[in-house]
């Protein structure tokens, strides 16, 4: 459960917890922490609209697709496990250190929003 009291100054409190994981792809999450509700019933009806707006914006994430960061690890790890990969280990390793290099506005950006100008 995702609400639990604790004590501060002799009073009780409340508190939501929630973390919230994309089941497509685990790596987009969302997660929010509310303290200083002052009942249970309030926490609890935190809880249901935290829950909700959580929901809301992990959608909005994970349709937007995969990071630039998620990309090129995607891409190393292909380029490491092919067998028939054309790239010697030193050039893998050039390339992506070339492009985190030069790239590291992107990472936390939406592949599919990266454009021209970018």
């Amino acid at each position: 459960m995702s609400v639990s009291s604790y004590t501060k100054d002799g009073k009780t409190f409340w508190k939501v917890y929630l973390n919230l994981r994309s089941k497509d792809e685990p790596t987009i999450r969302e997660q929010k922490l509310i303290n200083g509700i002052d009942s249970e019933k309030g926490a609890l009806a935190e809880e249901k609209r935290l829950y909700r707006e959580l929901s809301q914006k992990l959608a909005v994430r994970a349709s937007q697709g995969l990071t630039w960061g998620a990309v090129l690890s995607r891409w190393e790890l292909a380029m490491r496990s092919d067998p028939k990969n054309p790239y010697v280990q030193n050039t893998l390793v050039d390339y992506l250190s070339c492009i985190r290099k030069w790239t590291p506005d992107w990472m936390d950006k939406p592949a599919a929003e990266i454009t021209k100008a970018d």
